[in-house]
């Protein structure tokens, strides 16, 4: 995935990349579970076009 796009992660736009378990693509709770592990934080827009749409950021900026 380039960089630019893991600045702003939206889990229905990666899960159908991935590759569940028990499923055919995981769940979207077990797929927050893992950006958080992975040191990403959830924040959510209210303005615009992605009016009220979660995001995933880094917790650390590069």
């Amino acid at each position: 995935m380039p960089a630019n796009q893991r600045e702003k992660l939206h889990i229905p736009m990666i899960v159908p990349h991935l590759q569940g378990r028990y499923r055919e693509r995981p769940h979207m709770l077990r797929v927050a579970a893992a950006l958080k592990q992975l040191g990403y934080r959830q924040i959510r827009v209210w303005s615009g076009a992605d009016a009220g749409r979660r995001f995933w950021i880094p917790t650390t900026p590069k």
